[in-house]
This record gives structure tokens, sequence and C-alpha cells, in this order.
């Protein structure tokens, strides 16, 4: 009996976990999709600028924001 309970909450477990990470996907979609939309817009600005390191860095501008 108690071998079912650990088997019950193993599998709820794996199923929040694997919700947590398609959720995140969607998000991440949904952000980028946003982005685009804005860029097409007009409403995003950004440029690229050296760091003193000499890396690439992006700086963005959200107008109206």
């Amino acid at each position: 009996m108690e071998d079912m309970f650990i088997i019950m909450w193993i599998i709820i477990i794996a199923g929040i976990l694997y919700s947590f990470k398609e959720f995140g996907k969607k998000q991440y979609a949904i952000g980028i999709e946003d982005a685009i939309n804005m860029h097409h817009s007009g409403a995003l600005k950004y440029r690229i600028v050296q760091t003193k390191n000499g890396k690439n860095k992006i700086e963005i501008k959200v107008n109206g924001g």
C-alpha cells in the first residue's frame, strides 16, 4: 500500500514539473511574439553598445515606457 502512495506522488510531481516546463516555453514564445510586434510597429528601439571589457551589450528602449 505504501508503494502505491510513493508511485502516485512521483507521478503527481512529474506532472507538475512537466506543466511548469511547458508553461515556461509558452511564456517565452509569447514574449518573443510581443517583442517582434513592438519592433515592427516602432515601439521597441534597441542599439548594440560595447562595454569597457569589449563585450557587446544590447540597450533596449520601449517608447512610452
